[in-house]
């Protein structure tokens, strides 16, 4: 798979912008979880946090429609990077005064707003893909980016565990934002190819108000809606979500809890969780065009549920090894899974209307793992973290029901 990075250079080029802006993002995640760790409330400061980090998928179809819609996608995308490097600049800044959780407020808004410019982004670029990988590649080319990119945010996160040690809060911050203006000059760099392809390719519609978008989101549901399976797939993935996205959080909970269960310190054991989860999901980037190529989403999606199960319940009775084992077969049923919706949608959808639909798939994923990510994590600090695992075991074991209805309805 790797000689498609030869094959297609600009390709290439916008794969190493994307992991300029996975790097920062990465890093500067761990760093504000270890932030958030050493507060007094710090079950309350985590959940912000991870609040922060998931919020923005809320508005994700809203910013992909307006990004379909856009004129100059290209010069939009270089101003959203150039605008995140001047946020992380003033989080820099803000970092360096006394700890207080309206300063952690003040940060996690600043998060919100940089992630959500950078889903106009992402959205925003979408549609050049298909222009430039042929549609043979397509899914090979996918899977090849969504395990550069896991890779590289879990080199990251290690990188962040270690840079904590050295670096202050506010030198973090920095190093951040550099990475965002690294984006901008990288995608500075291609733009006339970009904008070549953007003329002859992509129509944009000249009413840029809210009516076009409140259209384009029709259409972009139905569109998914008329396609039964995939709709209902993509239904249950976003119930699967909604546990993965927990992990970080109640696992970062579950290590300040039980302090004996660290791998080493806080930093690193949170690192390690998701280095587990990111090179299993890279496993299964790979794996799904060649193993699970006419494997039902369904059936995945069913044994998902089963590995999840068994995840909770390891860690409930205090297992750190059998945790690990079924959350790493949990990151590799999901990264085949991802893989598989991915393709599809970009090489079976109008590339005028990517931008919409990847964005009613992010808000369809994102949706649950938002409300599960406030309910379990409130959970977690308002009542205990036990009785939050017994909530995510019954939110499971519902899940696998829908899945096996689902299964035996498609089948």
């Amino acid at each position: 798979m790797l000689h498609l990075l030869k094959k297609y250079p600009l390709y290439r080029q916008l794969i190493v912008n994307n992991m300029c802006s996975k790097i920062g993002d990465s890093i500067y995640y761990i760093a504000l979880l270890t932030f958030a760790h050493q507060f007094k409330q710090a079950n309350l400061a985590i959940t912000l946090v991870s609040c922060s980090e998931i919020l923005p998928h809320m508005f994700a179809l809203v910013i992909g429609s307006y990004a379909d819609l856009s004129p100059h996608k290209i010069s939009k995308s270089l101003w959203t990077s150039f605008l995140r490097g001047l946020i992380y600049l003033t989080v820099g800044i803000l970092i360096g005064f006394s700890p207080s959780l309206l300063l952690l407020c003040c940060i996690c808004f600043l998060n919100i707003l940089s992630d959500s410019l950078g889903s106009f982004s992402n959205s925003a670029l979408t549609p050049f893909v298909p222009h430039i990988v042929k549609p043979n590649d397509l899914e090979h080319a996918q899977g090849l980016n969504g395990a550069i990119q896991t890779l590289i945010s879990t080199l990251a996160f290690f990188l962040g565990s270690v840079l904590i040690g050295i670096f202050s809060f506010r030198n973090l911050a920095w190093i951040n934002s550099a990475t965002f203006f690294g984006c901008f000059f990288l995608l500075f760099l291609i733009r006339h190819p970009l904008q070549n392809i953007e003329e002859k390719n992509l129509p944009v519609t000249q009413n840029h108000g809210i009516f076009p978008i409140i259209q384009q989101i029709k259409i972009a549901v139905k569109s998914l809606y008329h396609k039964k399976e995939l709709f209902y797939a993509l239904l249950l993935f976003s119930l699967l979500n909604g546990i993965l996205a927990v992990t970080t959080p109640i696992l970062s909970m579950y290590f300040t809890q039980y302090p004996n269960q660290q791998l080493y310190n806080f930093s690193l054991s949170i690192a390690l969780i998701e280095g587990v989860i990111a090179l299993f999901s890279i496993g299964g980037s790979l794996m799904s065009t060649r193993l699970f190529k006419k494997t039902a989403l369904l059936f995945l999606c069913c044994i998902s549920f089963i590995a999840c199960f068994f995840y909770l319940f390891a860690f409930l009775f205090n297992h750190l090894f059998w945790g690990i084992f079924f959350l790493a077969l949990l990151a590799l049923l999901s990264g085949i899974c991802t893989t598989k919706l991915t393709s599809f949608l970009l090489s079976k959808l109008p590339s005028s209307q990517l931008g919409t639909i990847m964005g009613a798939t992010n808000m369809l994923l994102m949706l649950v793992p938002t409300v599960t990510t406030i309910i379990f994590t409130s959970l977690a600090s308002g009542i205990s973290l036990t009785f939050c695992f017994y909530a995510m075991l019954l939110f499971c074991l519902s899940s696998l029901l829908l899945a096996v209805i689902c299964l035996r309805f498609f089948k």
